[in-house]
């Protein structure tokens, strides 16, 4: 059990360092017009830690809110074995299951993925910001349709 715990946060920690790695380089690499390029230099440690830290409290609420149902759902089946009305237990239940789902993904964005975008937000920056003045989207291409191209895909011949 040790092996895999260790083995899960090596892969997590893997993957955020590839993650962060791949988000910097496409970054550094990207160019707008001719002189236009941005600057980032994220933390994998810290985003490591947001990751993890997030995870555990995330796990940890997930683990109260499910435990509450579990109580509740234990205290309903002795009433439903008795000849009570099953239709309204089943609807509580799936309210509360629904509810804590909906509770974890909101934590999981507000404690993991926005502190995660406020990080790379802070870190990333373009160092000519007079620049972007000059960018503009180029005009629109005249006569470019695609007439007859949706008629030689046969779209509905695979459904």
């Amino acid at each position: 059990v040790l092996v895999m715990v260790v083995g899960y946060v090596w892969a997590l920690a893997g993957f955020v360092y590839y993650r962060v790695k791949a988000f910097e380089y496409l970054t550094e690499n990207k160019t707008l017009g001719e002189t236009m390029h941005f600057e980032t230099a994220p933390s994998t440690d810290r985003i490591l830690s947001i990751v993890i830290l997030g995870g555990l409290a995330v796990g940890v609420v997930a683990a109260i809110l499910f435990g509450i149902i579990g109580a509740i759902v234990t205290s309903i089946v002795p009433s439903l074995m008795v000849g009570g009305e099953s239709s309204f237990a089943i609807v509580v239940v799936a309210v509360l299951y629904v509810l804590a789902l909906l509770t974890i993904n909101g934590l999981t964005l507000a404690w993991i993925t926005q502190k995660i975008i406020g990080h790379i937000v802070t870190v990333t920056g373009t160092p000519d910001a007079a620049s972007l003045a000059a960018i503009t989207q180029r005009a629109a291409d005249r006569g470019a349709d695609a007439e007859g191209f949706a008629d030689a895909l046969d779209v509905g011949g695979a459904i």
